[in-house]
């Protein structure tokens, strides 16, 4: 069972899946058309990096086929300059 948020922007309906238990973010679900098969990314393998929960594996998916399976091997993060003020 996954937590569900739901967002529309125009015609397109996007839910947002989550883990209950974790709070991670498992998969973004998304069809720009009620008669056509969504296309889903599948997060999985989260883990840490620089005291944040990062997925190392994506699925891309569309109808029952697999489009695209991504192992990412390593996550470098930077930081973000601050706006001037």
């Amino acid at each position: 069972l996954y937590e569900l948020f739901q967002g529309t922007y125009d015609v397109v309906e996007t839910h947002f899946y989550f883990d209950p238990m974790s709070g991670e973010l498992r998969c973004v679900e998304m069809a720009p058309d009620p008669g056509v098969d969504p296309c889903e990314l599948q997060l999985f393998d989260y883990r840490d990096v620089e005291g944040k929960k990062l997925p190392h594996r994506m699925l891309i998916r569309h109808g029952d086929e697999d489009f695209l399976d991504l192992e990412i091997q390593s996550i470098q993060l930077s930081k973000t300059a601050k706006p001037e003020a």
